[in-house]
């Protein structure tokens, strides 16, 4: 191979690759939360460790405030923490939402992981995951809830679908 055929394509390698080497920014073909929730009966909370797409959650929060945060900084805590208390949400029978408390995040590139509580959940509830609804129409949000000795049920929520029911049975 010739120098000069060398030097274009390495020129167009690093044109694909952009800035510094890194990848180019390419939107991605899915949209999937994953949640995995455990009841704590002593507390009578569920502890939620939720992960999302950075890119999603920093579009949508964006969309709602007016201004773009990365969702790495503190100052989008607030916001975010709204945002999963509408989107997040478990009540039962017909009450009022349960309380949610925030526990932190980790962000890394490719996902991000939220932590919280629901607070003061008795052993029957209904939950609704909508969060990204408003943003991407076809997000699909996957709960996986576990509770007592190992035993566990898989959700999934899609948009317009109702709330769904959830009973742990009675306390072992």
């Amino acid at each position: 191979m010739r120098w000069g055929t060398l030097r274009i394509r390495l020129a167009g390698l690093l044109c694909l690759l952009g800035p510094l080497g890194t990848a180019p920014a390419v939107a991605h073909p899915f949209h999937l939360s994953n949640a995995e929730v455990d009841y704590r009966a002593e507390c009578r909370c569920l502890e939620v460790a939720l992960q999302v797409m950075p890119e999603d959650l920093e579009a949508v929060l964006g969309r709602i405030s007016g201004q773009r945060i990365p969702l790495e900084a503190k100052a989008i805590e607030p916001g975010l923490l709204a945002y999963l208390k509408q989107r997040f949400v478990v009540t039962a029978q017909g009450s009022a939402p349960k309380p949610l408390r925030w526990v932190g995040k980790e962000v890394k590139p490719q996902e991000a992981w939220l932590y919280f509580k629901i607070l003061d959940v008795g052993r029957a509830f209904e939950l609704a995951d909508r969060l990204l609804f408003d943003q991407e129409p076809s997000q699909i949000n996957r709960v996986l809830l576990r509770w007592d000795q190992g035993e566990q049920k898989s959700l999934a929520f899609h948009p317009g679908e109702p709330p769904q029911k959830v009973d742990l049975g009675p306390a072992p």
